[in-house]
């Protein structure tokens, strides 16, 4: 967006790809949560998964808001970029609450742990 000093169609793609981007997210968070059908910890952890859904949607907000003004669909992009830089402690706090993990467990949270952060 730099070369094309926050041009409309640069800053509407980007608004596209950090879109795409988050609708992947939520697809990879409910494939983890629908595999472990043996084990409803990780549904727990995960909730409703509100701060993806919100990105999502800001995303698709900001998008056509970029035709009315560049600077206002950045301003978005970067709220939800503020939204993520809040600490997520569900995971976490589902691993410590049962002291029952078994090493599949331990190893899929660290993992979405890590895809979280």
């Amino acid at each position: 967006m730099g070369e094309n000093h926050f041009s409309t169609w640069a800053v509407a793609i980007y608004g596209v790809v950090l879109m795409m981007a988050g609708i992947v997210y939520y697809i990879l968070v409910r494939i983890l949560v629908n595999n472990d059908v043996n084990n409803n910890r990780l549904a727990k952890a995960i909730g409703r998964n509100k701060k993806g859904i919100l990105s999502v949607i800001i995303y698709f907000i900001a998008i056509p808001l970029a035709f009315v003004h560049s600077y206002i669909a950045c301003n978005l992009y970067i709220l939800v970029a503020l939204i993520w830089l809040i600490p997520d402690n569900r995971i976490e706090k589902e691993i410590k609450s049962d002291n029952k993990n078994t090493i599949t467990d331990i190893l899929l949270f660290r993992m979405l742990y890590q895809i979280v952060q």
